[in-house]
């Protein structure tokens, strides 16, 4: 039996699970080469009790021969979350069970991004052939410094889509309590490895690497987030649930680490550590790592400045456009200038969660935070109590960025990114 945490029996579930899952896919998709386990069930690290309760979720990718409809994705992504999601109703923690597809053809193909770099190095092939030797050799140095900066804001983004200041006033599951500030450190883990060039898939690899990184840097917070990441990370790894006695208090501080990272990798990434550099002067610089790549891969030489500089301005229009023609409705003032929505998003979202504190709302923040979501989203901050105005906040938010994650011409470019883009040059 493979290991997917440090608990037996929940492997046992796991893998009577796993069977279920990959039995389904076989049943209702055509042309299957091979299903990988990502993640940190995919990389043996998964978190799981003494109860055999699992606090890490089912990432799944699907590689197959040929492309598929829209309607077979969704009639089978739905079965199996019907079909495994009946085995967890008991649990406090609602089971998130991820399938994502992709052809074999473009695996071949793909640019050095973090999701890839983890299936080839560090997945589970639960079916069929292994998918992971099709997938280029990257070597972490190759991964761009926008790898780690969209891995602290997409979790940022995932937060919001439960989390509120009344639900964390009355939090009182010790375990899911842990679980939650353990993945947070984690994250901050990953990218300060990606910040330095030396990531590592699996966290115990990645957490000495990390703890040293905290020891030589200038980073003010260094000393409690060291402590923090060590406790958390480590306790993650031997599915340790120790007890948290303040846990509005230490959920706040892991929210302020992530925020430190991210104003670390915004010094690395465009020079200046504060959050209003955040938008629009990353959307200007982020894909230059990927033209690079792409131009040495393609041409043997580094990529002049006008073509990362011209490949921005194109893919900030491209996607512009597919998001204006996916909102809910029409709303005109998401072309104004060009500006990018997933930028935008990301902004919103870094502005929000640096307005609270403790359980109190900075309207300051908060007030600059709902402008930029409303850049690419109708929404408008609205009164109320600020707690209230925060939580209707954080709904448009998640709103926004599940949006985002479900535009097929996002995740065409979000897979294979600038690939694309060349490709329509040609």
């Amino acid at each position: 039996m493979r290991r997917y945490t440090r608990n037996p029996e929940a492997d046992r579930k796991i893998e009577e699970d796993l069977k279920d899952i990959v039995n389904i896919l076989k049943r209702s998709t055509d042309g299957i080469y091979s299903i990988l386990l990502v993640g940190a069930l995919g990389k043996g690290e998964g978190l799981a009790d003494s109860d055999n309760n699992l606090y890490s979720d089912y990432d799944v990718f699907v590689i197959t021969k040929h492309s598929l409809s829209s309607k077979i994705k969704a009639n089978t992504i739905a079965r199996i979350r019907e079909v495994i999601g009946k085995y967890y109703k008991d649990y406090k923690k609602e089971l998130k069970i991820d399938v994502r597809y992709f052809e074999l053809s473009r695996l071949k193909k793909v640019l050095p991004i973090l999701r890839f770099f983890d299936m080839k190095y560090a997945s589970t092939v639960i079916y069929g052939k292994d998918a992971k030797r099709m997938i280029p050799g990257f070597v972490a140095s190759q991964l761009p410094l926008y790898e780690g900066f969209r891995l602290l804001l997409n979790r940022l983004c995932f937060i919001a889509e439960w989390f509120s200041i009344e639900k964390i006033s009355k939090w009182d599951d010790q375990k899911a309590i842990y679980a939650e500030i353990s993945k947070n450190y984690m994250v901050c883990c990953y990218a300060l490895c990606m910040m330095h060039r030396q990531y590592r898939p699996q966290l115990k690899e990645a957490l000495p690497v990390a703890m040293r990184i905290l020891n030589e840097s200038s980073l003010s917070s260094s000393k409690y987030l060291g402590k923090s990441l060590e406790r958390y990370c480590e306790g993650r790894l031997n599915s340790r649930f120790e007890e948290v006695k303040n846990p509005q208090k230490e959920w706040f501080y892991s929210i302020n680490a992530l925020l430190d990272v991210l104003k670390e990798f915004l010094g690395e990434f465009v020079g200046g550590r504060e959050l209003p550099e955040l938008y629009p002067r990353v959307s200007r610089y982020y894909l230059k790592d990927y033209v690079d790549y792409w131009f040495r891969r393609t041409f043997r030489f580094r990529a002049p400045k006008i073509v990362g500089f011209l490949s921005t301005i194109v893919m900030r229009v491209y996607r512009t456009v597919c998001w204006f023609f996916k909102l809910p409705k029409t709303y005109p003032r998401a072309l104004k200038l060009m500006n990018d929505p997933v930028m935008a998003i990301y902004a919103a979202a870094a502005f929000g969660f640096a307005g609270i504190r403790e359980g109190k709302v900075d309207m300051n923040y908060l007030t600059t935070a709902a402008k930029l979501l409303g850049q690419c989203y109708p929404f408008v901050l609205e009164g109320g109590y600020p707690s209230e105005r925060f939580d209707n906040f954080l709904r448009a938010l998640s709103d926004a960025h599940t949006l985002r994650l479900n535009l097929k011409e996002l995740e065409t470019i979000r897979h294979n990114n600038i690939e694309v883009l060349f490709r329509n040059f040609n």
